[in-house]
């Protein structure tokens, strides 16, 4: 079988190739292959799947178990893991192997520097928010064509985070809005960012990014209790960042209005939006 041979010195690994079906192999042989060839450590990825292989092998059945249950193997995790889930979406594994960033968060996580802090979260799901925190501003042109593939992930992994929201929370954000989106801010409209939106709890942090970015529109959310408190995942814990997934549905309350600019200059104003989440 082409590719399989170069994993004679790893039988078990070798034995799963054999078993798995030929778009399986066409994922992962490279992926693996890469990990062979590589001077930086990654070799001892394929040794430790060769490991657990062994431990976890069940006769002919082996090839069943992974397919229906590749969490049954920690080192397959890590496979999956790295490569966002390969046979699922080839187009996160290339946006890691583009982005150094991303890709120096996953290895923190790959390499044992960084532990997970949430039971039912991947390593990914923690190192793709832990990103986001860094990159907020400009994820979409780092994920660059794979944006779509980086924002379904994004979500997928804020949806497992415990609610940390109640519906007496009030959060805030300041943002740097196009005047086709400030235009739907009539009183009862509906509103749906497409994106993931990122607020706080803090008046301060959301003031601040008014004054460093030049925002234009000041946001309290309130009835949020479905925004996720990201602090123990963020790299600005302080910030107290709560995030709302990218089809998180709000409702403009009141008639939107002007007021003083943070930045403190005379005349310059921000328009303050009151949104009730739906």
């Amino acid at each position: 079988m082409k590719g399989v041979t170069k994993f004679d010195e790893y039988p078990n690994v070798k034995l799963l190739l054999e078993r798995l079906e030929p778009t399986q192999l066409d994922e992962l042989i490279p992926l693996l292959s890469k990990w062979l060839d590589e001077a930086d450590g990654t070799k001892n990825l394929v040794k430790k799947l060769d490991d657990d292989l062994a431990d976890a092998q069940n006769g002919a059945n082996l090839s069943k178990a992974f397919k229906e249950k590749p969490e049954l193997v920690d080192a397959w995790e890590v496979v999956n893991f790295f490569s966002g889930g390969v046979r699922k979406d080839v187009d996160i594994l290339n946006l890691i192997n583009e982005n150094e960033n991303l890709k120096n968060i996953c290895n923190l996580y790959r390499n044992g520097h960084k532990s997970k802090l949430y039971s039912n979260l991947s390593e990914f799901d923690e190192a793709i928010i832990n990103h986001y925190t860094k990159y907020s501003s400009d994820v979409r042109s780092i994920a660059g064509g794979f944006y779509s593939s980086y924002k379904n992930k994004l979500d997928d992994a804020l949806e497992k985070l415990p609610e940390s929201l109640n519906n007496r929370d009030l959060v805030y954000g300041g943002y740097n809005f196009s005047d086709e989106l400030i235009s739907q801010f009539i009183n009862g409209n509906f509103i749906e960012f497409g994106d993931v939106l990122s607020t706080t709890r803090l008046e301060s942090v959301a003031e601040d990014f008014l004054i460093i970015k030049g925002g234009n529109v000041y946001v309290e959310i309130i009835d949020s209790y479905n925004g996720k408190l990201i602090k123990s995942l963020s790299s600005l814990s302080y910030e107290k960042e709560v995030l709302f997934v990218s089809d998180a549905l709000f409702k403009v309350k009141g008639i939107p209005v002007a007021i003083p600019h943070p930045n403190g200059v005379e005349g310059q104003t921000v328009l303050k939006v009151i949104l009730e989440q739906q």
